[in-house]
């Protein structure tokens, strides 16, 4: 059986706007092929959206690189898609 690749998308906002509504379809059109997705970003406004949506969110308690890394570690993605700079 052929392994699932992770993909995280990254962001430094926790609220729902444009680059955030592509990014959710995109995941929603594409996960669960041959792609497990992971919606990472500071936790707030957009946690409700998702769990509506049934994304997977990975939530940053700040947007700083350490904590970024934490969520890295965790998730082991094979592609991070960032969204923003930090």
């Amino acid at each position: 059986m052929v392994q699932k690749k992770k993909i995280m998308h990254v962001f430094l906002s926790n609220s729902f706007s444009g680059a955030e509504n592509v990014a959710c379809q995109i995941i929603k059109m594409i996960n669960g092929t041959n792609y497990e997705i992971y919606y990472c970003s500071p936790d707030g406004e957009i946690k409700g959206f998702l769990e509506e949506r049934s994304i997977s969110f990975i939530p940053l308690k700040s947007s700083s690189p350490l904590e970024l890394r934490r969520a890295i570690k965790k998730i082991k993605p094979d592609i991070i898609h960032a969204h923003d700079m930090l």
